[in-house]
């Protein structure tokens, strides 16, 4: 017993070193020392194991760009020993020169060792003839600018074309400003140009920013990866190049005190208004024309632009015998050259209720210059036409007091403009509604408190009015069976007694057969009419009284069945001519 316990701790210790094994993570570093345009390649190895979390590479991005890492595992079984293990092979750049350290990871649950790398300076003859092969330029458009004011920044990428330069990455794109709205002003322009004898190929992309706050506003910088062909010990080889773009700091300026204080902010570089009208001649009273208001700030967004026609202005038209109905305002944005053309359009349905000389009123706007720096208004222009036709009695400002219109009059008032609003249903509607619904109701409460009484009472009418109606239909019959010939009395039974009850002539006939005298009657027809030619001769047509006498027998039968039927289905022999039901219910016993 004690040889096992030993034995147990002995394969626990050895199972905790082998895990302590396990555990173990190496790092390698190749190069160690090279120049500040190549690149390096960071393995770190876990033993002991096929998989692993990918380790946190953040701590890198200080000193180094992370060009891309790939990850590979291992298995191998030789003469009983067991390898394995799982390697990630990440590529890095400097990102300046120097001695730098390559921090510590954590990976598989363990920390790698700090690694240490020389990073030597390109020869300044070499960094000058990269510098002119491919490079970066970036400006912008002033360098102050007042708040929510247009700031153009370009930036332009400038590459030899006779230099061997290629590029690895794709272009940068839309900058993220902090407290700055950024619209792109179109897509990236190329171009070509000569610069010291150099061609270049250059791509600008150019973009609007409208700063949201005052104080200083900064554009961060951008880099790529590209390569050029360079000449370094008497040799031609290609070398890799970070090209950088430097961060551009502006000053934004606040709102200026000399600006009115009731007017909404809207700085820009110049501002367009215009008032039309459509169509603009043959206008009549009672007619509609559209209004167009549009304002075209260049330097601004469509969306900053203030409403155009307020208050005052429908006011004014009211005043000028106009009635307006205003439309959805729209507003856009477009590229105009290297700036941002903002449009507001506000549209609005105008109708003359009064003939004679008309002038719209004019729209105006205030707005900040921003390179002449100083307050700015600007006015629609004056809109006149000539109205013609007769007066419109506007019914939503005509006076309570009736009004009548002289007997010599020819020419009848036009009709009003507005109509008093209709409810939706009027009242004689309503009441049938409502009366509709009430008398479902009352159906559905048929066997609860009068639905038996009026029952009875149906009934009982029922009783008296069927006997007469089946008593002259009898007479009928008697009359008809005199004057016709027996081949003709099966049919003219069959079509009379369905007739008379309501039912079709299936039906009929099944009534019939279901009697005493219909049945003996029905097989005496039958059987005279359709049977062998020996019984034909043998047999009797049956009397005109048993002809009469089945008749009336289905029509009691039909007179005894009203009266067992609910009070609501007295009047409904349609309910009869329905087929009966291909398997009915058995009666329960």
């Amino acid at each position: 017993m004690r040889r096992a316990a030993h034995f147990r701790w002995l394969l626990a210790l050895a199972l905790c070193l082998a895990a302590t094994a396990v555990a173990q993570v190496r790092t390698f570093v190749d190069p160690k020392a090279l120049d500040e345009t190549e690149s390096l390649r960071l393995t770190l190895r876990l033993d002991g194991t096929r998989t692993a979390p990918a380790p946190d590479l953040e701590p890198l991005e200080k000193d180094f760009e992370v060009l891309g890492s790939n990850s590979s595992s291992q298995y191998r079984s030789r003469n009983g020993r067991v390898q394995a293990w799982v390697e990630y092979q990440i590529s890095l750049r400097p990102r300046r020169t120097g001695r730098l350290t390559i921090p510590s990871l954590t990976f598989g649950g363990e920390r790698t060792e700090a690694v240490s790398i020389n990073v030597r300076p390109l020869d300044p003859a070499l960094r000058a003839e990269i510098d002119r092969m491919v490079f970066f330029e970036t400006t912008v458009s002033a360098e102050e600018v007042y708040v929510q004011a247009e700031l153009v920044y370009e930036r332009r990428l400038y590459y030899a074309t006779s230099g061997g330069v290629q590029m690895y990455s794709d272009l940068p794109g839309t900058p993220e400003v902090a407290n700055a709205v950024v619209l792109p002003l179109g897509d990236p322009v190329s171009s070509t140009e000569q610069r010291d004898g150099i061609g270049y190929g250059v791509v600008a992309q150019r973009y609007a920013l409208y700063p949201e706050r005052a104080g200083t506003l900064t554009v961060p910088g951008v880099a790529l990866t590209s390569s050029v062909r360079v000449l370094k010990n008497g040799r031609s080889r290609r070398s890799g190049v970070r090209v950088d773009a430097d961060p551009v700091t502006v000053t934004v300026l606040p709102i200026p005190p000399s600006y009115p204080a009731d007017a909404p902010w809207l700085p820009a570089r110049s501002v367009n208004l215009s008032q039309t009208v459509e169509p603009q001649n043959g206008w009549q009273t009672g007619d509609t024309v559209q209004r167009v208001l549009r304002a075209e700030v260049t330097g601004n967004v469509g969306s900053a632009i203030p409403p155009l026609a307020g208050p005052a202005d429908e006011a004014a038209l009211a005043a000028a015998g106009l009635r307006s109905y205003p439309e959805p305002v729209t507003t856009r944005d477009q590229v105009l050259g290297i700036s941002n053309l903002g449009v507001r359009e506000e549209r609005a349905g105008l109708v003359a209720l009064q003939p004679g000389a008309m002038k719209l009123p004019t729209a105006t706007l205030t707005w900040w210059n921003t390179e002449l720096r100083r307050v700015e208004r600007s006015a629609t222009n004056v809109v006149q036409a000539l109205i013609s036709g007769n007066p419109v009695v506007d019914a939503s400002s005509a006076s309570d007091e009736p009004q009548t219109a002289d007997a010599g009059d020819a020419q009848a008032a036009p009709e009003p403009l507005s109509r008093p609003a209709q409810p939706l249903l009027p009242w004689p509607w309503l009441v049938g509604v409502v009366v509709l619904v009430g008398a479902l109701f009352l159906g559905w409460q048929r066997g609860r408190r009068w639905g038996p009484a009026l029952s009875r009472q149906l009934a009982q009418r029922w009783a008296t009015y069927r006997p007469r109606q089946q008593s002259t239909r009898a007479r009928s019959l008697s009359a008809a069976l005199s004057t016709s010939s027996p081949g003709e009395w099966r049919p003219m039974l069959i079509n009379r007694t369905a007739e008379a009850t309501g039912l079709t002539p299936a039906r009929a006939v099944a009534r019939l057969r279901a009697g005493t005298h219909g049945s003996a009657v029905m097989q005496a027809l039958d059987k005279a009419g359709y049977g062998p030619e020996s019984e034909r001769q043998s047999s009797a047509w049956p009397t005109t009284d048993a002809v009469q006498a089945a008749f009336q027998e289905a029509c009691n039968d039909e007179l005894s069945q009203g009266r067992k039927r609910p009070w609501w289905q007295l009047a409904s022999p349609s309910r009869e001519t329905a087929l009966p039901p291909l398997y009915p219910e058995r009666p329960s016993r």
